[in-house]
């Protein structure tokens, strides 16, 4: 019998090379514990966790954001791109070690890593698995317990560890709501278990779309109606933040008439994420998303600019440009830009990504304008022939949204650039067998939360499309490309 075809695409054997490597070096062997966990981040040279010294200093050492992602650290937030690659590589290649692989880490992380007191998850930008120290590490952020807008595969979850994965979704994100008849919340949760309730709100609409996809799913799984009451709470949150004048929410209780991050996109991605597992009973979370997303499309293009605005003032419909008036050591630009991670905004790399999922679920006209013009402005072909530095997961965003949309919509009028993106990300995101950062001056750091993990992903979704392998291609763990750091 020949071999499949996908045996020989280049970028098939680098995903196959990567995941071997992993499974030889990028293992947890640094502690008093031997586990099966993955490192974090790995020095491509050394092959071995970053010293965080002069010499070999890794990513974000002292970044006090995210100090859930330093170089010591394991996060299954954003190793989710790798464990994808390893469920796919064992259905592709027959090889059951990739998907043994996979499972050991998972089982691991549910059932040794989660807080002793409280029984929360360790993962996101604040907390994570020290693996030199076998301790759970937290930032100096109060509230380390942090989640945003990601799609996390539950039902994997779910079948390693039912009552763990049930404790997640139904305690801890529960416990970060302040008010149970509002459910307005506070998106920083403490990890030894205390309830937010009667403090003050803090939200941040990409947590909230964290927990509607979440509880909606376990709904799902459970029949428990709660548990879809919940989702429809907080959803209800956002509809009643919306002006009437744009369809737009805010940002926070903080900026009342403010939105940053493009911070509807995120939140519809996963609303129509919901609506998909819901069918009927998930109708309302469709239709609201479109109203979100058409409205971004109307107000925050620039025609006269070019560009889509950075902050958007949700009555007026206008810019915000310049010093925050709540924030006066910010200034907002007045556009997103491409390839850059500016400090509290997003890239426009991440709305052309949204904009590719959403389309990818709906096939709407107008989300196709949207889509377009955001590839427009990131100019992939440009970026190539400059040769920016592409973080990996900004690439792996855009390779996946890319193919989501020809898969779902037929038109495959991108097909020749988005096999240049991953040829480009190939040549210049890969170094002795490792899938290592794209963030400029780094070339040698392997870093899940750069998105390195996620490239895997989507060089094997590219490998899949390019010949026609029969099954569904990995999802878009982070819709919003690589998050700010």
């Amino acid at each position: 019998m020949a071999a499949h075809p996908i045996l020989k695409q280049p970028a098939f054997a680098a995903v196959r090379a990567f995941a071997d490597t992993m499974l030889r070096f990028g293992r947890d062997d640094y502690g008093p514990r031997k586990t099966p966990l993955f490192a974090g981040q790995l020095n491509a040279e050394t092959r071995r966790i970053p010293a965080g010294t002069a010499d070999d200093p890794g990513l974000f050492f002292e970044n006090i954001q995210i100090a859930g992602c330093m170089p010591a650290c394991q996060n299954l937030m954003f190793d989710f791109g790798l464990l994808d690659s390893l469920k796919l590589l064992s259905r592709i290649t027959g090889d059951a070690a990739y998907e043994q692989a996979r499972q050991d880490t998972l089982a691991h992380f549910l059932r040794h890593c989660r807080h002793p007191q409280s029984g929360y998850f360790p993962w996101g930008d604040h907390v994570g698995c020290n693996l030199v120290t076998d301790t759970i590490h937290e930032g100096q952020i109060k509230g380390c317990h942090e989640v945003k807008v990601f799609n996390v595969p539950w039902d994997d979850l779910w079948a390693i560890d039912p009552a763990a994965t049930r404790h997640e979704i139904e305690v801890a994100l529960f416990n970060h709501i302040c008010d149970e008849r509002t459910f307005a919340f506070n998106r920083h949760a403490n990890m030894n278990g205390a309830s937010n309730r009667g403090g003050g709100p803090c939200s941040l609409a990409s947590s909230a779309a964290f927990y509607l996809y979440a509880w909606a799913w376990l709904y799902r799984r459970t029949g428990e109606r709660k548990f879809l009451d919940w989702a429809n709470k907080i959803n209800s949150l956002y509809w009643n933040f919306r002006s009437p004048t744009t369809n737009l929410f805010s940002s926070g209780e903080d900026r009342p008439d403010e939105m940053w991050y493009g911070d509807v996109l995120g939140y519809a991605c996963q609303l129509l994420n919901a609506a998909g597992i819901l069918g009927g009973e998930g109708r309302h979370f469709h239709d609201q998303a479109l109203t979100y997303l058409h409205a971004y499309s109307r107000i925050a293009w620039d025609p006269e600019g070019g560009g889509f605005f950075d902050t958007i003032n949700i009555v007026t419909g206008k810019p915000a440009i310049g010093v925050s008036k709540y924030y006066p050591a910010i200034s907002r630009p007045a556009h997103l830009q491409a390839w850059s991670h500016p400090e509290n905004s997003i890239s426009l790399i991440g709305v052309a990504i949204m904009a590719g999922v959403a389309l990818a679920a709906t096939d709407d006209p107008l989300l196709r304008e949207l889509f377009e013009r955001a590839l427009s402005l990131v100019n992939i072909e440009d970026a190539i022939a400059r040769k920016v530095p592409m973080v990996s997961g900004d690439g792996a965003g855009l390779l996946l949204a890319l193919l989501h949309v020809e898969r779902r919509t037929g038109d495959n009028r991108h097909r020749e650039i988005t096999a240049a993106l991953a040829d480009y990300l190939l040549a210049h995101n890969r170094k002795n067998g490792i899938f290592t950062s794209g963030i400029q001056h780094d070339d040698r750091t392997y870093a899940a939360r750069a998105g390195s993990a996620d490239l895997a992903a989507a060089l094997l979704a590219f490998a899949m499309a390019q010949t026609a392998w029969p099954t569904p291609l990995p999802p878009i763990r982070c819709p919003m490309g690589t998050m700010p750091w």
